[in-house]
């Protein structure tokens, strides 16, 4: 179980109840009100016994008592495995947050002969959402990534990738960088962040 703050909601996670019996992730207004519940575990391995939530942006991070680190938007969307240790030991901890980089601390796990503790450091990658808007597309980003350039290609099997020529700055809208790409081309196009 787990809690976290952040200006103006109460974030926290329960062990048992939910939609599959594993435990829920859910979000609370800071005077009571709104509470949803973000995510229905059904183990381990999508989130569940989630220690030490961190609200960074618009996303929360933890880990689980399986060993996984993930991420997840504030509003419930795009939850994402970051990272699986595939032994069900190691990032049972909590982490912390600095700069996009999140530290922690694991048991039982590591490159010593003894299988001993281990201090670990994930950088935080951007999330870049494709929201359609007719025949354009919308691209985000939380904006605490900063420093980060939009690159395109027609192509994924080239090595194609080349900086998208932004008509004007990003906007920011609710804690996000956006930027709507028209269709102009008619043809499939591929995006990414590149730092």
């Amino acid at each position: 179980m787990a809690l976290a703050v952040s200006a103006t909601k109460v974030y926290g996670s329960t062990q048992v109840g939910g939609l599959h019996g594993a435990g829920t992730l859910f979000a609370v207004n800071i005077d009571g009100t709104d509470f949803k519940v973000l995510r229905s575990f059904t183990g381990a391995a999508d989130g569940a016994n989630a220690n030490a939530l961190i609200p960074s942006g618009n996303l929360l991070y933890w880990t689980s008592g399986g060993g996984s680190l993930f991420s997840m938007r504030t509003d419930g969307t795009a939850f994402t495995t970051l990272y699986h240790s595939g032994s069900g030991l190691g990032l049972q901890a909590g982490v912390i947050s600095s700069n996009n980089i999140l530290y922690g601390t694991t048991w039982a796990w590591g490159s010593g002969t003894s299988g001993a503790n281990t201090v670990f450091s994930f950088v935080i990658p951007p999330q870049l959402t494709v929201t359609p808007a007719g025949a354009n597309v919308i691209l985000s980003w939380p904006t605490n990534f900063t420093g980060y350039t939009l690159q395109r290609s027609i192509d994924l099997g080239s090595a194609g990738w080349t900086t998208y020529n932004l008509q004007a700055p990003p906007i920011i809208s609710n804690g996000e960088f956006m930027v709507t790409i028209p269709n102009t081309t008619g043809t499939q196009q591929f995006f990414r962040l590149s730092q």
